[in-house]
């Protein structure tokens, strides 16, 4: 919700050069080390950098009994490969040696104990007990560790692995596993536990302090490894604090094999794999995958101490990782009360925080599609995590304006201090922001002046422009916690090219520059769609006439507008080969005409009108069809169009369209034969011509009366420059020699094309008739 202060007070405030007071209690220098490395949680010794970077042999005691063997398909190569892959250092995925050394970036390596049973120095050791698998478990279970071990004993030796030379074996010097089988009680449907050993010594070494995960060969992958990481790292379950599949101390029995899932950022802090960033400042923070970067980071506030803390880390769903089984993908959101591991206060130690404010369940939470914070996820459309702490007191940090999932993720962490958010992330998805080259769009920016009290003035701005475009800088007085919008308006070069551009917008403080914020904006650079108005198109022209292909170019969004300056290509096609092209540049009304030669023969052809980009505007074309008649053929074809106009014409418009029709193809109600067409086609071209002027004259005063026959006027002109080139051409080819006569012929006809281009007929009918009068008297 915006909240908007008083405009005399924001005002004073910003007159009198108030600002975001100084923390009460500032950031420590260097950081805060929250892995506390010096002290270690109840209990948990090896839950520290002790634990997580000690290198560490690993045996696998693998047991049958008299009355069970081993499966077929699970003998101690199996095994082996299981545990520790292939080669040293082991790379094999998936396999539990793997998981700790690439997890810990190589800070933990878990490698083959050296025994000498089966395949020696293969970390496995097949043993048989003596007796029943019933009778064996009769006994309890730290007897049967104890058993199991003395089984072993001839296959290994001990003290090899007392370290410190103090005669006894604890888990920070060998691991030991029991793998079982078959699925047995207590290990029922393929899960695993850890117990210690009833007192004994072997090899001169005392083994009562190892703690022995239990396993057997239903258990899946990633409960093997959940039980090694008891043994190697004293780690807690996390099944109450509602970890399901974000760490391996979470739930994982009864999971398939493939199930796979990392430590949580805390887990890895704690053992020394992974060194968060302490956010000591507000601003945007690009977070990358957990799994492979080792990204996280840790936002408290100094007054109110170091125990309470948010982490914040990427966990991808990749397959071919170990990640490849967690339950959701996005920023994850760990809230931890550090002192509270081990201690009975009903305060959860760390629990993650789910984008939509619900806290999971206390029992065995096994994740779900809503763990992780992902806007892109129509599940999980929150972006902004602004929780209390554990005990419910105002936490005062906040993770705000989160980014989709990906394998970097951008967000805004906000802390005690100064800060301005500048949140794109709404305008790139709903968009990108579109923008006409060459015009303006306005660009209203979510924005929040993030500091903890006070009022500022805030302007924002963009960059990384490319050359030509502008922007307009906006400004905003904010206080604190208030959010609104600020706009700004970008503008294309004009010729910028059509695509999307990578832009920002920066936000700072005018209080105190050093406080700002940049954040990306993608910008989609459109043009104006444009259209060809062929209204004025005239589709059918006799052969041996010079006819106008034109057009109009206009803005689709203003049709009253024309495009001036743009380059219009006219193609005629007849039977796919081009006959004709030609280009013109539209005027300032946006109308493009070009003359087509006389020479075309009678035939259908297909007209291509297309344009190219002019600035702003897009390109288009439009494809229609043009018809060239023989001029006795069209005459025919003005007449029948003019029968078509006389039902709907009033009577004096009715009048002259008859009487032009007379003109054109005669009244036959009787012997003669007086009609334009008559004439033409009894090779009397000058009546032929004399017949078209009177019918033209007729024609406009039609047009005078109401009528629109202005396709027919520029047809009839045509017809008339049509047989005027025809007797020219006779004319020269009977008389070469009279090349005054000639060009006087040639010149009344290009005055007469002239005035027909002018749309005065009358006069183009005139000069078409004297220049075949002239014409004649060069043929007699």
């Amino acid at each position: 919700m915006m909240r908007r202060a008083g405009t005399l007070l924001v005002v004073l405030v910003v007159a009198l050069g108030l600002a975001t007071p100084a923390l009460a209690v500032p950031y420590p220098s260097p950081p805060h080390d929250f892995s506390h490395p010096g002290t270690t949680h109840v209990s948990r010794p090896l839950f520290s950098h002790a634990g997580g970077q000690a290198d560490r042999a690993l045996l696998v005691i693998y047991i049958r009994w008299d009355d069970v063997d081993y499966p077929n398909d699970f003998d101690a190569t199996t095994v082996a490969r299981r545990y520790f892959g292939t080669g040293f250092p082991s790379t094999t995925f998936p396999s539990v040696g793997d998981y700790f050394r690439r997890l810990s970036f190589n800070d933990l390596f878990v490698f083959p104990a050296s025994e000498y049973q089966g395949t020696a120095q293969d970390g496995v050791v097949q043993v048989r007990y003596p007796g029943t698998k019933a009778q064996f478990f009769a006994t309890s279970i730290v007897q049967r560790n104890k058993t199991l071990l003395e089984l072993a004993d001839p296959f290994f030796d001990y003290s090899t692995y007392d370290v410190d030379g103090n005669g006894r074996l604890d888990n920070q010097e060998i691991i030991v596993n029991m793998l079982e089988a078959e699925p047995s009680l207590p290990l029922g449907q393929g899960c695993g536990l850890n117990s210690g050993v009833a007192p004994v010594t072997l090899d001169g070494t005392n083994l009562n302090a190892l703690q022995v995960p239990l396993v057997n060969t239903a258990t899946n992958l990633i409960t093997i490894i959940h039980e090694n990481g008891h043994a190697l790292t004293d780690m807690a379950d996390l099944y109450g604090f509602g970890a399901g599949r974000l760490d391996f101390a979470g739930p994982t029995c009864n999971l398939p094999d493939t199930a796979l899932f990392a430590p949580n950022s805390w887990t890895k802090m704690h053992l020394g794999w992974t060194t968060p960033v302490v956010v000591e400042a507000d601003g945007f923070y690009d977070i990358r995958r957990a799994d492979t970067t080792g990204d996280s980071f840790i936002l408290y506030d100094p007054d109110d101490g170091t125990n309470d803390y948010f982490m914040v880390e990427n966990r991808e769903l990749t397959p071919g990782t170990y990640d490849q089984g967690a339950s959701d993908a996005g920023l994850v959101i760990w809230r931890v009360n550090d002192n509270s591991l081990g201690v009975a206060n009903g305060l959860r130690p760390i629990e993650p925080m789910l984008p939509d404010g619900t806290t999971t369940p206390t029992n065995n939470y096994g994740g779900s599609s809503r763990d992780a914070w992902d806007p892109s996820d129509p599940n999980t459309p929150q972006r902004t995590m602004a929780r209390e702490w554990a005990d419910g007191t105002p936490s005062g940090v906040a993770v705000r304006a989160i980014g989709a999932k990906d394998e970097t993720v951008r967000a805004y962490f906000d802390v005690p201090g100064p800060g301005i958010l500048v949140d794109t992330y709404p305008l790139d998805q709903a968009g990108p922001v579109r923008a006409v080259a060459g015009s303006s769009h306005t660009v209203d920016v979510p924005v929040m002046n993030t500091a903890e009290s006070g009022c500022d003035t805030f302007f924002f701005e963009p960059v990384n422009l490319p050359p030509g475009w502008t922007m307009t800088r906006g400004a905003r007085i904010l206080c604190a916690g208030e959010t609104a919008l600020a706009r700004t308006t970008v503008t294309p070069n004009a010729d910028a090219a059509v695509g999307t551009y990578d832009i920002a917008i920066r936000g700072w403080s005018q209080t105190n520059p050093a406080v700002a914020t940049t954040s990306p904006l993608t910008v989609d650079v459109a043009l104006r769609n444009t259209r060809l108005d062929l209204a004025g198109l005239l589709p059918l022209a006799p052969a041996g006439s010079t006819p106008t292909l034109s057009a109009r170019l206009a803005p689709e969004d203003d049709s009253g507008a024309g495009v001036a300056g743009a380059t219009v290509t006219f193609t005629l096609r007849h039977e796919g080969v081009v006959a004709f092209t030609a280009t013109a540049t539209t005027d300032a009304n946006g109308a493009a005409t070009v003359t087509t030669p006389p020479d075309l023969p009678a035939g259908t052809y297909q007209l291509t009108i297309e344009t190219r980009r002019s600035g702003q505007f897009a390109p288009t074309a439009s494809t229609v069809p043009f018809v060239i008649r023989a001029p006795a053929h069209l005459l025919q074809d003005v007449a029948d169009q003019l029968t078509a106009m006389l039902p709907t014409a009033t009577p004096a418009v009715r009048s002259a369209l008859l009487s032009a029709r007379d003109e054109l193809i005669g009244n036959h109600g009787g012997a003669a034969r007086n009609g334009a067409l008559d004439a033409l086609l009894a090779g009397n071209p000058a009546a032929a011509v004399t017949k078209l002027g009177h019918a033209t004259s007729y024609l406009l005063i039609a047009q005078s009366r109401g009528a629109s026959p202005s396709a027919q006027l520029q047809q009839v002109g045509l017809t008339g420059e049509s047989i005027a080139r025809t007797e020219l051409a006779r004319a020269q080819a009977a008389s070469p020699q009279a090349t005054r006569e000639l060009a006087t012929i040639a010149g009344l006809i290009a005055a007469g094309r002239s005035r027909l281009q002018a749309a005065h007929y009358d006069e183009a009918l005139a000069s078409f008739k004297q220049a075949v009068a002239k014409a004649a008297s060069l043929l007699r």
